[in-house]
């Protein structure tokens, strides 16, 4: 009976541990099952990013492209104030940003890549050390059903049970080194893909590259033919300033007096006053003017002023020189330059003809040219 029992309770042990050995058989390929599963996943995944990153890039690509084509009609006016603010370019900056973006993308996926595989390593080293204590204790079992086989004659059936047992396990075993194989070879395909997508972005970085280095050349030439444009537009802005000049030169010794007249010079002396908007606002009494308007200074320093109410003196500060422009037939109240001093406007009480109110003098003809009713 005690041998019955000992028997009795081997064979229980033995069908524990074929129970548990069972379970983690089970246990280890529902593992391994997820495991490949989250790995498919995980490259399904990868391999959509990437597809998406390199739309992404050509997008990138393209935007810049248009914003360059729009960047260069902006670029004169742009690059002189970025360059003060910067201290550098704007096309250097926008590569060196561009570069490390791609830079730091390119690293980002690549630490990643790795540290999956090293975990998917990680893993696979487990289940190799589960596995090798498995093979442990079944060895371990074998020692002692050879030590007990003596005893007990009749526990050979059940270890042969047992090493058909471990055949199966064993085959399981190989069966999940070939999964195993499997899983290196799609990873190993996963890494060629990698690299064949890091060429990719070599090539497209260096096309990218060669376009930025062609529009730099580009921008040097338009920048170029800018400075030549703005030297001709110098040279026209002073060929057109010398002939202003020329022409105020004309215009102020035309205005100028011509000189006195016996017959018609005033009995008082005229005294060069500055140029200022207070000596307007003066009441003048140069022989005689009621109003506080009856002189005006022009752009030329010549002066117009009203002598007894009814004569007009044209006056030259620079020169000195005096003459007398007209003599009208009403009271003259006011006299006004114009801005380029050529025209003279008298105003005057019209004694009830509004056609003689305002005339206008053309000072270097001189000539009326117009007169004006109020």
């Amino acid at each position: 009976m005690t041998d019955n029992n000992k028997i009795q309770a081997l064979k229980h042990k033995i069908e524990e541990v074929e129970a548990e050995a069972t379970v983690e058989r089970s246990r280890a390929a529902m593992r391994l099952e997820e495991l490949k599963q989250l790995y498919e996943e995980k490259i399904l995944k990868e391999r959509e990013l990437l597809e998406k990153n390199l739309g992404s890039l050509e997008e990138e690509c393209s935007y810049l492209k248009r914003e360059n084509k729009l960047l260069q009609q902006r670029h004169t006016l742009l690059l002189d104030a970025f360059k003060n603010v910067r201290n550098e370019t704007f096309e250097e900056y926008i590569s060196i940003v561009a570069n490390k973006a791609a830079q730091s993308q390119i690293k980002a996926i690549c630490e990643e890549a790795e540290a999956r595989a090293k975990v998917l390593q990680k893993q696979c080293k487990e289940l190799q050390e589960k596995n090798a204590s498995l093979e442990e204790i079944m060895i371990a079992f074998k020692d002692t059903v050879s030590a007990k086989q003596e005893e007990i004659g009749d526990l050979e059936d059940c270890v042969n049970t047992l090493n058909v047992d471990i055949k199966k396990s064993s085959t399981k075993i190989r069966n999940l080194e070939a999964e195993k194989d499997e899983i290196s070879k799609e990873l190993k395909k996963s890494k060629e893909s990698w690299s064949s997508y890091k060429n990719e972005v070599k090539k497209a970085q260096s096309r990218y590259d060669n376009e930025t280095e062609d529009l730099i050349n580009k921008l040097d030439d338009l920048e170029q033919k800018h400075k030549e444009l703005k030297g001709d537009l110098e040279k026209a802005k002073e060929r057109e300033a010398a002939q202003q000049r020329i022409m105020q030169e004309r215009v102020s010794r035309s205005v100028q007096p011509h000189g006195n007249q016996e017959e018609g010079s005033s009995s008082v002396v005229f005294s060069p006053l500055p140029l200022m908007e207070s000596v307007q606002k003066l009441r003048v009494k140069a022989g005689g003017c009621g109003s506080r308007y009856g002189l005006d200074i022009n752009s030329h320093n010549v002066m117009a002023v009203v002598h007894d109410y009814y004569s007009v003196y044209l006056y030259s500060e620079e020169t000195t020189v005096e003459e007398k422009l007209c003599t009208c037939s009403y009271v003259i109240n006011c006299l006004v330059w114009n801005k380029e001093g050529d025209l003279l406007a008298i105003g005057g009480r019209h004694n009830g003809n509004t056609n003689k109110t305002i005339k206008v003098w053309d000072i270097p003809n001189r000539k009326v040219t117009k007169r004006l009713k109020i």
